[in-house]
């Protein structure tokens, strides 16, 4: 057991990092937008930005785990994340933030995805989803915990640019833990006898993927489930708590914290729920549908007391987790030969849902009049998406109802069919 623990633990790291960079600006959102003169709008859009970078290099991802393997790749674009991080603490103005978290976002593109491609390699399929649960639930306690009060007390004392000339060094060491403990798959697997493709047959690699039964809905519900989750978490919950409960930066990151430790708790239940429920395509539909009620609540309510808030950010936190379990479904429709396109093609919905939900929140709050520097968002502008958020988990959900399942009491049958 020592070497894939090992390799969870480094992987585990990069992943962290990469949790952290995607929430860390939304604390210290104010700090930013006062020192580099950006509108709410255009805070918005350079929080978004990260997740433009992190879209535009799936698919060049994809293939660089299927040519190259896991190691290489995340190793490699964690030393491109963190010169990244650097130049966004040097960053002065719209166009140079914007540009530096792009390619901080591509570096981080790897993390997620390779750590899955591995996994998928060194345990059993019908704990795929307990081990994702797991990965992602270590990396994002400690990484969205650490983008919340702890980032607001290390920029109190150190100043938002200094806080993430850290996380660049911490994200460096990361890429040399990755390069010295990981391997892309135990001793005798198939993979390390594959066949190196010719680029046209990775090519059509991809079309497989696209052609896959169902495969289609459960890349919508990719655009949909983690993209509301880290629209609150990782950019608008820091400014609607200053703007609508007047919480300065450790109080801010001390009820975000409710938010991650929710979320800590939702990948730990989701991890081994699919195998009690045998199914994966119902618990993803009750987690969409319950998500849209949590955040329709948040919007009927006008300025809630804190309490309330760090209570509903709790449970959305838990519920809306969900997302790990529409990933886990993905993977078991996949070959085995085209893991890392499969994973990456649907991460690619996963982040251009982002990108897109983000940047048309950003949109959003300059409809509401917020388009000089500094200016306060209406509580008015908040409740509006909060209830767009929970319309695009409703039809997420309600559309899921047409993916096809795939059954973890199926999966162990094959497999013990197969041995």
């Amino acid at each position: 057991m020592g070497r894939p623990l090992a390799i969870f633990a480094a992987i585990a790291s990069a992943l962290t990092m990469s949790q952290f960079m995607r929430a860390a600006v939304s604390v210290v959102a104010p700090d930013i937008m006062a020192e580099a003169g950006l509108s709410p709008e255009a805070y918005g859009i350079v929080a978004g930005s990260f997740f433009l970078g992190v879209a535009l290099a799936q698919i060049p991802t994809g293939l660089l785990f299927d040519r190259f393997g896991a190691r290489v790749t995340i190793a490699g674009s964690l030393v491109v994340a963190g010169f990244g991080t650097f130049a966004f603490a040097a960053a002065e103005g719209f166009a140079a933030l914007f540009a530096a978290r792009m390619v901080v976002g591509i570096g981080f593109a790897s993390a997620l995805m390779g750590g899955l491609v591995v996994a998928s390699r060194w345990f059993a399929p019908d704990r795929f989803s307990q081990i994702t649960g797991l990965f992602v639930a270590v990396s994002a306690g400690v990484g969205l915990m650490g983008a919340a009060t702890p980032m607001a007390w290390l920029s109190a004392a150190l100043g938002w640019r200094a806080s993430f000339v850290v996380a660049g060094a911490l994200t460096l060491i990361a890429a040399g833990l990755v390069w010295s403990l990981v391997r892309d798959a135990p001793p005798g697997h198939p993979w390390h006898k594959r066949r190196i493709e010719s680029a046209g047959e990775q090519i059509r690699g991809y079309l497989t993927i696209l052609r896959l039964p169902g495969i289609g809905w459960i890349m919508f519900m990719a655009a949909v489930g983690y993209s509301t989750m880290i629209t609150i978490v990782g950019v608008w919950g820091g400014p609607y708590l200053h703007d609508v409960h007047g919480l300065d930066g450790i109080a801010r990151g001390n009820v975000l914290t409710a938010l991650v430790v929710g979320t800590i708790v939702g990948l730990l239940v989701y991890g081994p729920l699919d195998r009690w429920v045998d199914s994966r395509k119902y618990v993803v539909i009750c987690g969409a549908l319950l998500s849209a009620a949590l955040l329709g609540a948040f919007a009927a309510l006008s300025k809630p007391p804190v309490a309330v808030v760090v209570a509903l950010f709790f449970l959305y936190g838990v519920i809306g987790s969900y997302y790990i379990t529409n990933i886990t479904l993905g993977r078991a429709h996949y070959p085995d030969h085209l893991i890392g396109r499969g994973v990456t093609t649907v991460n690619l919905c996963t982040f251009l849902g982002v990108m897109a939900v983000q940047f048309a929140s950003a949109r959003m709050m300059g409809l509401f009049g917020t388009g000089a520097a500094g200016a306060t968002v209406p509580e008015a502008a908040y409740r509006v998406l909060f209830a767009a958020l929970a319309l695009y988990a409703l039809i997420g959900g309600l559309c899921y109802f047409r993916t096809r399942d795939v059954r973890p009491s199926a999966e162990r049958a094959r497999k013990s069919a197969d041995s």
